[in-house]
């Protein structure tokens, strides 16, 4: 039997502070550049959210990454990339 499929949303995150810890698909808010940013990487302290290794510019407000399978989810999960308990998942039927 084929897996489902499912997405993975963004965790929103509030203003962007230098010493808060970000997770990966953190979405700040940055009042300096007046743009939203979503954290690449999990363990994400202390860099600006101009830098682009750290920080991807969310230029639609609203970033949802997948379809994947349960089985390249838990990968993601297993390899740190995400925390599954800060993000949701949508089945899709």
């Amino acid at each position: 039997m084929p897996q489902k499929r499912f997405t993975i949303g963004i965790t929103l995150a509030g203003d962007y502070s230098a010493g808060k810890t970000y997770k990966f698909l953190a979405r700040v808010y940055d009042p300096v550049t007046g743009c939203s940013y979503l954290s690449k990487r999990n363990g994400n302290v202390g860099h600006p959210v101009t830098d682009s290794n750290w920080w991807q510019k969310d230029s639609d407000g609203g970033v949802i990454l997948g379809p994947y399978t349960r089985d390249e989810y838990d990968a993601l999960v297993s390899g740190g990339m995400i925390d599954d308990r800060m993000y949701y998942a949508i089945v899709d039927n």
